[in-house]
């Protein structure tokens, strides 16, 4: 795996969170029409339930977006490349 591979993965994930993230909060503002009604519909509970859980899930992730250093060390770990420092013989 490489630097490119990485950073793609990862905003990859940044854009599937915040496509989410707008689900949630259409649906919030739609349940805000149904507060006349003084229950949320159905399939709008559903959006958010599933939204809010789908974010959870994001979240161990997103938390562990690439700073160079991460990038280095998950290069390092996918190489499988020995921890030890190189020596010339």
């Amino acid at each position: 795996m490489n630097i490119s591979e990485i950073l793609g993965e990862e905003l990859s994930l940044i854009g599937e969170t915040r496509l989410i993230n707008k689900d949630l909060i259409l649906a919030a503002m739609d349940s805000i029409i149904d507060k006349d009604e003084k229950k949320i519909q159905a399939e709008r509970q559903k959006v958010i339930d599933d939204s809010v859980a789908a974010i959870i899930a994001n979240c161990a992730q997103l938390q562990m977006i690439s700073t160079f250093p991460k990038v280095a060390l998950r290069l390092k770990a996918s190489s499988r490349m020995s921890s030890e420092p190189y020596q010339s013989t």
